[in-house]
């Protein structure tokens, strides 16, 4: 068998010769083009990556952008979106967290791991004026989904709670509107923003992740960024270790693709998954365990890894959740002779090796 002889979709046996020759005679410039014409791509999704080089390498696709772009859609002139898949994720407490994707076909929105998208809910508030815009991290890599090429994801979860005034119960604005919408629904989205919240370009890099809740959202757009994009794949040789708390084992999202990419022979052990699960977990203090309980356990082994320069720091998630972890560090900065808020202080501004965003 030809190296052209490969099977590169599985799902409808399309081989990379065909897929080659459409490209060429075709002039094909993305992998939206290859499917309709080829089928390739069209079950369940996972050889897109490999289609994309072929793009790449045979036809004129633009190359993913590489440099954080900025408000290029704003809320009086935002990108016309529909909703290509909603997915449930989780129930927990009566309240539902949800996979949305976006088709963004409709217009060019280049946007890199960690950057987040805006979202102006219809209708007006009691003031009678427009809903403020409200900021979702994206979850999805530079490339989109795994099944659709230009598409944008976002991890939502409804906010309920009980008014301290009224007593009453409140659905948030936002993330109600998201989590009722159907297939097919328009929805106007801004953005991209963010240019600090984003990978480093070392590829030995190693990279510790902190989440709690939907904070896991722009870490599975770098997971997927750095072991599923084949050319990144190749590059990078560093380790990912990921410390994710929720209150529930239900609530673990992405779950079974974190599995997945751990099951890789090409990630081997360097895609390291802890999680805290409070509600049912004990601490090994006899606590309810949280997200920074996992760090302490690993203390030793995470030292290590800021002491070097090559590591790189991410907390995401609710506001509040780092300074636990940041109290386990300064205890264990104490151990090791180290002014926490000084070595801190430098990681953040000096070094740009820490990176935040909670809400």
């Amino acid at each position: 068998m030809t190296d052209e002889d490969e099977l590169i979709c599985h799902c409808f046996g399309v081989r990379k010769s065909v897929i080659i020759d459409s490209i060429k005679e075709n002039d094909l410039q993305t992998v939206d083009q290859v499917k309709s014409l080829t089928n390739a791509c069209s079950g369940c999704g996972t050889c897109r990556f490999q289609v994309r080089e072929l793009v790449k390498e045979y036809g004129r696709m633009k190359s993913d952008p590489t440099v954080p772009q900025m408000n290029l859609y704003r809320p009086k002139s935002p990108l016309k979106t529909k909703v290509l898949s909603t997915e449930v994720l989780s129930i927990a407490d009566g309240c539902e967290t949800k996979h949305i994707v976006f088709d963004i076909s409709t217009g060019d929105y280049p946007f890199v791991e960690g950057q987040s998208l805006g979202i102006v809910p219809p209708g007006e508030d009691k003031k009678g004026k427009s809903h403020k815009l409200r900021l979702y991290s994206i979850a999805s890599p530079r490339v989109g989904e795994e099944t659709e090429e230009s598409s944008v994801a976002i991890c939502v979860k409804r906010l309920i709670y009980v008014d301290d005034n009224s007593n009453d119960e409140v659905q948030g604005v936002c993330s109600s509107y998201l989590c009722g919408l159907k297939v097919g629904d328009e929805v106007d989205i801004t953005g991209p923003v963010g240019h600090s919240f984003i990978l480093p370009d070392d590829d030995n890099a190693d990279i510790i992740l902190v989440a709690t809740g939907t904070g896991i959202a722009p870490f599975r757009g770098f997971w997927r960024h750095l072991f599923l994009n084949l050319e990144k794949a190749k590059s990078y040789q560093g380790h990912v270790y990921l410390y994710f708390g929720v209150p529930y084992s239900n609530c673990i999202y992405y779950k079974k693709e974190m599995e997945a990419i751990q099951a890789l022979a090409s990630v081997s052990d360097r895609f390291h998954v802890n999680v805290a699960v409070s509600r049912e977990e004990k601490s090994l203090s006899g606590e309810k365990k949280y997200v920074y309980h996992l760090i302490e356990e690993q203390k030793e082994k995470v030292w290590k890894l800021l002491m070097k320069q090559s590591t790189y720091l991410y907390f995401c998630g609710l506001k509040g959740m780092e300074k636990g972890v940041e109290n386990v560090f300064d205890d264990i900065a104490k151990e090791n002779g180290v002014d926490w808020e000084e070595f801190y202080r430098k990681m953040k501004k000096d070094d740009k090796r820490c990176h935040v965003e909670v809400y």
